[in-house]
């Protein structure tokens, strides 16, 4: 349950679009939700709040169809988002948020990749508010956002590490490109023209969890924090998955086209075993002070995580994302 103060600004929040500027995403009720689950104080979050708004685009409300009905023809395109909210609010006044989440997620799904998972992680921290707005907001966005990534259903022995390693001469795919998501396209339709298989024939989300950490551990780079708290999210949603498996395939394909698109190498170690110096309570304690969006996301993930599948790796993640402010 979040706190009134969490609540008032999430709701205030609703007037500012998902994405800003060159397709940044709009972090700003995500990010509210974790300050709060991690204790952050009623001044904190309103300071949090007025510091992140500056930037943020108004929403173009009076451009909403008020006739729109879904279709999955409309999805991927951003144009559309205030229809599909306006779609997805109307829905959830005559259906319950799990109905609506039980039709939609399995279409969903399989555009998991769009604007680098950011609307399956928004989703996510709207189900932690329970804010209607906030859902199908979540939910237009994902819609709009949509991105099909088609993947080859071959599967092979291999593990993870091992699909990745091959896959490494595709890390050469992105050059110019800074936008995440015009990355993920570009590396994907490479992997598509050369019919490189990248499915395991074993798969867990328990799999791609810990694959997706221990590669942000060896290298801190901003994508491969996006698949550490995507993978986050996908639990919340995992549920409303009519084919847990099928669905899976569709998010690690995401996942590992993501950190292709990097351009990193792939190294088989962490280079120098994690020093761990900070306890929870200190590094709690230093990300509420941050005013950056993705330290508290994604220290809130991590101690999140850590609490229900411990791995010192993600303390570790943590400490070293609010070291960066000292």
């Amino acid at each position: 349950m979040i706190s009134t103060t969490c609540n008032s600004l999430i709701e205030k929040s609703h007037i500012y679009h998902p994405t800003y500027g060159n397709g940044f995403s709009n972090h700003l009720p995500m990010s509210l939700v974790a300050l709060d689950y991690m204790q952050a104080s009623d001044h904190q979050l309103n300071n949090y709040y007025l510091k992140s708004i500056s930037n943020l685009n108004l929403r173009e409300i009076n451009s909403r169809d008020q006739n729109f009905n879904f279709s999955k023809d409309d999805l991927g395109k951003r144009e559309r988002f205030e229809d599909f909210f306006t779609f997805f609010k109307k829905r959830l006044k005559n259906i319950s948020t799990e109905e609506l989440l039980n039709e939609m997620i399995p279409i969903l799904i399989k555009g998991v990749a769009g604007a680098a998972f950011h609307p399956l992680i928004r989703l996510s921290y709207a189900l932690k508010s329970k804010s209607q707005d906030e859902i199908a907001i979540s939910l237009a966005y994902w819609a709009s956002e949509y991105l099909d990534l088609d993947n080859n259903p071959i599967q092979t022995d291999e593990k993870l590490e091992s699909i990745r390693e091959r896959l490494d001469r595709y890390t050469n795919h992105n050059s110019s490109l800074s936008n995440i998501t015009d990355r993920i396209k570009v590396v994907n339709s490479a992997i598509k023209d050369s019919k490189s298989s990248t499915q395991p024939k074993k798969i867990s989300l328990d799999s791609i969890r810990e694959f997706a950490l221990v590669e942000f551990a060896k290298a801190d780079n901003f994508t491969l924090l996006h698949t550490v708290t995507a993978c986050h999210a996908y639990k919340s949603i995992s549920k409303y998955c009519q084919n847990n498996e099928e669905s899976l395939r569709h998010f690690w394909h995401a996942i590992l086209v993501a950190q292709l698109s990097t351009g990193i190498t792939y190294i088989h170690t962490i280079s120098k075993p994690p020093e761990i110096n900070m306890e929870w309570p200190q590094i709690l304690k230093l990300a509420v002070t941050s005013t950056d969006d993705h330290i508290i996301k994604l220290v809130y993930t991590c101690w999140d995580q850590n609490n229900h599948t411990p791995n010192t790796i993600y303390q570790y993640i943590a400490q070293r994302a609010v070291s960066q402010k000292l």
